[in-house]
This record gives structure tokens, sequence and C-alpha cells, in this order.
């Protein structure tokens, strides 16, 4: 009875050794297909098991994995995939975004973000990408032909100003201009640089700017800057915009003047 038991156990640590044997440990990297970069938190899945990883701030993981077993990779806003593992060891995986997209977000005020469905009030967002797209001077020109509502009146880039906005037209003598907000920070728009938006909201109704009190009775430019990515290395950008300007044509000035008793006409130089 007791070699017989023995036996078992000898048979039972075999097949597990065996079992482990079978199993390797796999790597790689998990990025987006769109622009390479490393996608944190993505979730790394043995088929069939109750097994899981997730990848780091660099997009890398290491699982362990049966010579037959599959891995799943998935992540919010991307298509998932399915890769068997076979005999590889390394499978780098760049994931799609998804048809679907998340539900819109708006920031309104405070970084408050809400679902457009559930904002009782006028708003309208404009997507970073969409103000460099054609480079401009300013963020008030930049923004002429993409926010319905709004009157833009720009004027010669001599004077070095920004363009002057108004939201839902004039309600006072002096006009009007909405308060800008970025990052939960009231500024003006001379400071603020196109290619770091990520996301801007303009709040047009008396409901959405009662959010800032009197400061923005006339409408807020809601303004969120692109956030830091986990890339290894220092990136740089450096873009430029030119623009030259000629007067079309001058008026015929009066230079010529007579008075009193000399009837003689003195020119003005």
């Amino acid at each position: 009875m007791k070699q017989r038991l023995l036996s078992v156990l000898l048979l039972c640590t075999m097949l597990i050794g065996v079992v482990h044997a079978q199993d390797r440990q796999v790597s790689g990297k998990v990025t987006a297909a769109s622009d390479g970069s490393p996608i944190a938190g993505a979730s790394v899945r043995v088929v069939d098991l109750n097994s899981a990883t997730q990848t780091d701030e660099f997009g890398n993981y290491s699982i362990s994995v049966p010579a037959n077993g599959k891995l799943t990779f998935s992540y919010i806003g991307y298509e998932s995939q399915t890769i068997t593992v076979g005999s590889q060891t390394t499978i780098n995986v760049r994931l799609v975004g998804g048809e679907n997209d998340l539900e819109e977000v708006v920031v309104t005020a405070l970084g408050i973000e809400r679902t457009r469905k559930s904002i009782g009030y006028s708003v309208q967002q404009v997507k970073g990408e969409d103000l460099t797209q054609a480079r401009q001077a300013d963020l008030n020109t930049a923004l002429a032909g993409k926010v319905s509502g709004i009157q833009i009146r720009t004027g010669s880039g001599a004077k070095f100003g920004t363009a002057a906005i108004r939201i839902r037209g004039i309600n006072n003598l002096t006009g009007g201009k909405p308060i800008y907000v970025v990052d939960g920070v009231i500024t003006g728009p001379e400071y603020v640089n196109n290619d770091d938006i990520e996301s801007l909201t303009v709040l047009k109704g008396p409901a959405a700017t009662a959010l800032y009190g009197q400061r923005g009775a006339e409408g807020a430019v809601v303004i969120k800057t692109k956030s830091g990515k986990a890339t290894p290395g220092i990136g740089i950008e450096v873009n430029q915009a030119t623009s030259f300007e000629n007067v079309y044509g001058l008026p015929a000035y009066q230079n010529e003047y007579g008075g009193g008793y000399n009837q003689e006409f003195s020119t003005f130089k």
C-alpha cells in the first residue's frame, strides 16, 4: 500500500514537472498602431486560463504561457487581438483604434468633465488638431469658422495683438469679451499656444457662463492642454509660421494748405 502511494506521488510530481516544462515566459511591448506610442495599462490575458497581467508605463509586459496557449491583448478604445504563442518568446503588438469611439465628454468648469448628453446648455468643442491644420497668428483667428454663434474681428498683424471675439453678439456698450480658462487658470488668449491645446470648449449660454460668475457673463473659452506621454528619451517639436502683409491702397490725403492774407499754398512734407 505504501509503495503504491509513493508511486502515485512520484507520478504526480513528474506530471507537474512536465506541465511546468511546457510553460514559457513571454514578454514584449504593446503600442498604438496610429503613432507607435506605448500603451500603459493594457490587459494581457492567457486564453482559457485564469492568468493575466498589465503593461507598465512603457507598454512592456511579461507573462507565463503554455506552449500551445494564446494571448489576448486589449485596451479601452482599441480593438482586441488574440495571438497564438507557439514557440515565440517575444511578442510585440500594435493595437488599432476601435471603430466605436467612447462617448464624447466636454470640459465645463474647474476641470469637470461631463458627457454632452448630460449638459442642459449650449457648448461646442474643438479638438486641438483642428486648430493647427492651417497655422494662424493667434488663437481667436484659428477659431474662425469652427464654432457657431461667434464673431471674429481680425485686424492687421502689424499691431502685434490678437483678433477680437464675440460670443452670441453684442450685449453691452463695450461689446464684451469672453474669458479664457486654461487648465482652470484664467488668462489671456495671447498667452495660449495652439500646439499645446488638446481640446477647446466654448460655453455660450447664460447657464454655462454662470459657472464662472460675473467674469463669464460674456462667455467662456475653456482650454484643456495636452498631457505628457511616458516615452523614452527627449522629444523636440519645432514649427514656425511666417506671414507678410502689404498695404492694398492708401487714401488721397490733403497736404496743401493756404490761409490768411498769403495766397501761396504751402505743401506739407
